[in-house]
């Protein structure tokens, strides 16, 4: 029956009876009748989305303006040559989540050798006294501080910090101005215990960097990469930014060898972690810490936006990735090292059931959704010191909205299938949720 719904029902179908609960433990416990004709009378008073809306006059002509005027060699270096490995260009099958398979990154890092930045953009003259390639205080290995700690105490440690979370040398001009975009909710702790360690790095990296907190609004479930979207929108109101690096709370960067900086490719910085045995979580894993050029993040049209709870957005971005012929750099796993600070599944965040069937369909609504489709309503812009922190909204059926019919159709033929499953299973006197 499913191909034969109207998009609209669909989306209905979509989050009364499979997105909202995300699992089927919630499911069970929803008034799905009344859910349903709520949701049912929204719809009917929507028109359809634009190509493009958000919360103030940027349009889909902005941004395809600015795809044509970037050029790839604007604010660009030349590609990452010290310690890097190229990711080949070819969409990768998805990799069970639960297999930790070793990293082909070499091991081997040299710390007398640093990544060349002459292919940058230059501003001004030759008199200008740009920042070295290999800044003079780098240390190496760290140890990670996981003391919590709190902003009035980080505002006393770090005072040079500008307004809106900017930090800059004042000795000499980098060569990248870099906006470091944090996804968030409910990680007070987390977020203040990793700035605290990455502060440090990145004054001796010499970056010229601005922290924004992107913080989802409650209720309704997590999105990740439609975060990762307005962080990028709303950071683009604020200044010209070379370099976008998309960090998850909860990673706390262990050499600072490993620069923040972009290149020719898109980076993963976060090669090995603790929780995994610094290896590769899977061969494609390219998640937690990120980072695109303007130019990159514009071609591949940021995330998808409806990946709403955990998994699925950071393997759909590589295969985005991959797709507009773009490689992925990393450093060798000894130099990309991370501690992930211990935490539980956030509530709000419950497994997302889709991400496969999702997975599957991104390269054919790649240029249909993404950022060129995203939705949102800004609550609250605060510019403190540490950091510019926005509160958004987001609505799941807008989201869902903007979505081709072709994968609303996938997402509930999806769930139709484990519903049926699930029935089955209680029938046999199995109760396990299917996974």
């Amino acid at each position: 029956m499913f191909p034969y719904f109207k998009k609209k029902k669909v989306v209905a179908f979509l989050v009364v009876t499979c997105i909202v609960p995300l699992s089927f433990n919630l499911y069970t416990r929803m008034s799905a009748r009344t859910e349903r004709q709520d949701v049912v009378h929204t719809l009917q008073r929507l028109e359809g989305p634009p190509a493009f809306q958000i919360s103030d006059s940027r349009t889909h002509t902005y941004l395809l303006r600015e795809r044509s005027s970037l050029k790839k060699s604007s604010a660009t270096q030349e590609e990452l040559r010290a310690n890097t490995t190229i990711y080949d260009k070819r969409i990768p099958q998805e990799e069970d989540s639960d297999d930790v398979i070793q990293t082909t990154v070499s091991d081997q890092h040299n710390p007398t050798v640093v990544p060349s930045i002459d292919g940058l953009k230059t501003v001004g003259n030759d008199s200008v006294n740009w920042c070295p390639d290999r800044p003079p205080f780098l240390e190496g290995p760290l140890a990670d501080m996981v003391k919590d700690i709190t902003p009035a105490e980080l505002e006393q440690l770090y005072p040079n910090l500008e307004k809106g979370g900017r930090l800059r040398p004042k000795i000499c001009t980098p060569r990248q101005r870099l906006a470091l975009i944090m996804p968030y909710r409910n990680r007070y702790p987390h977020l203040h215990i990793m700035l605290n360690n990455i502060i440090p790095i990145l004054k001796r990296q010499q970056a010229d960097v601005t922290f924004f907190v992107i913080e989802q609004a409650l209720p309704g479930t997590f999105n990740r990469g439609a975060l990762l979207n307005i962080g990028f929108l709303e950071a683009e109101k604020t200044a010209s930014f070379d370099c976008y690096i998309f960090h998850d709370v909860d990673m706390i960067p262990l050499n600072d060898y490993n620069f923040y900086r972009c290149g020719d490719n898109p980076r993963h910085f976060a090669v090995a972690m603790n929780k995994f045995g610094f290896k590769m979580f899977y061969k494609s894993y390219f998640g937690a810490v990120v980072g695109f050029t303007k130019q990159q993040y514009l071609d591949v049209n940021g995330c998808s936006n409806i990946y709403f709870g955990w998994g699925g957005e950071d393997d759909d971005l590589l295969s985005r990735s991959l797709h507009k012929n773009y490689s992925v750099v990393r450093y060798d796993p000894k130099t990309a090292r991370y501690d992930m600070i211990k935490h539980k599944r956030d509530q709000g965040n419950e497994e997302n059931v889709l991400r496969k069937a999702l997975h599957g369909d991104a390269i054919r609504r790649q240029d249909k959704e993404g950022l060129n489709t995203i939705k949102y309503k800004v609550n609250n812009i605060r510019m403190g010191q540490l950091y510019t922190w926005i509160n958004v909204s987001l609505n799941m059926t807008e989201i869902l909205q903007t979505a081709p019919e072709a994968t609303l159709k996938i997402m509930a033929n999806e769930m139709r299938k484990r519903k049926e499953k699930l029935k089955l299973q209680q029938q046999q006197g199995n109760n396990t949720i299917p996974h």
